[in-house]
């Protein structure tokens, strides 16, 4: 640890961040941030403010936390923060999984101060699973894409469509363009209002929430939830209401077999998974059956997942390259869903 004299401006008080008096802003008085966050201690209004560094008018564990990031050289100024954490999807949570000081990214991972994305790669029913987990403060990081730029458009590779996105991380979609029936609504904008009735449905709302129906759902009762942005009608979705796995599925019995996978995971808004599961490869990857990729999220400790397009279209792609190993090098597709840093607009443009 490398502790630093604490500034004034950055807290609005002569002690910012400084509880303990001693100078520097330090591990230490993180501890008693969360001591007082957990009402095992009691701290007057001079250090209250000074606690307060996420200028929330309120001590709890994120004030903590920005002040470990402080005195770690993860954070220059606790005025970094303005702006990023009250707006965003889930409040003042996970700031340390998020980089300050500029974009870091390795083989395995992705940060900035918006956007953060890790990578494990799984060994699993005797296949090779890749699980991107994502954390994103503002929804419209989370875009898709259409093939050649423009809705129908002539088909284009994941890679091709993540690197003209500028994509963080990119998966597969649903293949829209060979299904006669919707919906279909990306970055907001509604391109079909049709449903299919025959097929589960995946909807991403504005404020951040992925919700999965089961087919039979009506457009009233999609538009009931809220404003929708994106939608997926592929299937079938993977967990229960309660978050469980499920072992019966509303789909094409041909799909059910073991096949590579691509498929999108929720956890709360802000914070989801993209998986990509190769298979059809002797040797080194089998694939998983669609119960498998249902446990695989349950495991994972999704509350909502939703299976896309698989078999040879299943690929991801970042920015270093194809990730995984397609199947027979995989096919062109119609769409992409990916993680780009945010726009702030919800309708976002190609």
């Amino acid at each position: 640890m490398l502790p630093r004299p604490a500034l004034a401006e950055e807290a609005g008080t002569a002690a910012g961040g400084d509880l303990n008096g001693d100078g520097v802003v330090s591990a230490a008085d993180a501890a008693l941030v969360l001591r007082a966050a957990d009402g095992l201690m009691t701290i007057d209004g001079a250090r209250c403010a000074a606690a307060d560094v996420t200028g929330s008018m309120s001590v709890n564990e994120a004030d903590a936390t920005a002040i470990l990031l402080f005195a770690t050289d993860r954070l220059s100024a606790f005025s970094d923060l303005a702006g990023k954490l009250s707006g965003a999807l889930f409040g003042e949570r996970y700031a340390d999984r998020f980089s300050y000081q500029g974009t870091v990214m390795t083989a395995t991972s992705y940060r900035s101060d918006m956007v953060s994305v890790s990578k494990r790669v799984l060994r699993r029913d005797e296949s090779v699973c890749f699980v991107m987990d994502i954390y994103i403060r503002d929804i419209t990081s989370f875009r898709t894409a259409f093939s050649s730029g423009e809705y129908r458009g002539k088909r284009e590779s994941v890679l091709d469509m993540a690197e003209r996105n500028e994509a963080i991380i990119a998966i597969n979609g649903d293949f829209y363009s060979y299904r006669g029936e919707g919906p279909v609504v990306r970055n907001g904008v509604w391109y079909k209002e049709s449903v299919d009735d025959r097929m589960d449905i995946c909807v991403l709302y504005r404020d951040g929430r992925l919700v999965t129906f089961e087919k039979g759902v009506t457009l009233e009762q999609i538009r009931a939830e809220g404003e929708a942005y994106q939608s997926w009608v592929f299937g079938p979705m993977l967990l229960d209401a309660e978050g469980h796995a499920m072992t019966q599925f509303h789909c094409n019995k041909g799909i059910l077999a073991t096949n590579p996978r691509a498929a999108i995971g929720y956890y709360e808004p802000g914070h989801y998974c993209f998986v990509l599961v190769d298979g059809r490869q002797s040797k080194y990857s089998k694939g998983m059956t669609m119960q498998q990729l249902s446990q695989l999220f349950e495991d994972l400790g999704c509350t909502a997942a939703y299976n896309l397009d698989g078999g040879q279209t299943a690929v991801m792609a970042s920015k270093l390259g194809v990730v995984n190993r397609p199947y027979d090098g995989g096919r062109t597709t119609s769409d992409i869903v990916y993680i780009g840093e945010p726009t702030g607009n919800a309708e976002a443009a190609e």
